[in-house]
């Protein structure tokens, strides 16, 4: 079996470290949202699993990664699977960013629907506002 470099040994724990440093802070974002409304509680808590799920497969990597710089491992296939769990690990957090961004266009949909009832409203009072002016300019001037 091929032999992995302690170098590249080194920068799989290194990335493994990154991922559940990354897993945990997704994980704790998610927590947070769910100290919102409830809209953002339901996104919050699968953020949190995601989260939560990401830091298993980081833990994963970590492990296989130790494991390269002990003498005489299979140091390929070992390679390979811390690969594979932080590619896991990769996809989940993007899972995460991805349902974010579902909450926030979630809320802009929201927010646009309430402009629009805004701006509704304010041409109602700007159209009332016309007619009374129009009213006061046809009364006599006396009466205005």
């Amino acid at each position: 079996m091929h032999k992995i470099s302690e170098q590249n040994a080194h920068l799989a724990k290194m990335h493994a470290l990154k991922a559940q440093k990354q897993s945990s802070a997704i994980e704790k974002f998610g927590k947070a949202l769910q100290r919102r409304n409830m809209t953002a509680q339901e996104y919050g808590q699968f953020i949190e699993e995601y989260g939560q799920t990401a830091q298993k497969y980081a833990q994963e990597s970590l492990f296989y990664s130790q494991l390269l710089q002990e003498p005489n491992c299979e140091s390929t296939p070992l390679f390979g699977l811390a690969a594979q769990a932080h590619s896991k690990a990769g996809q989940l957090q993007v899972q995460a960013v991805n349902k974010y961004i579902d909450l926030v266009q979630e809320k802009m949909k929201g927010t646009e629907a309430h402009t629009q009832a805004i701006k509704k409203h304010l041409d109602l009072i700007q159209e009332k506002l016309e007619a009374i002016k129009k009213r006061r300019q046809s009364l006599p001037p006396n009466q205005a």
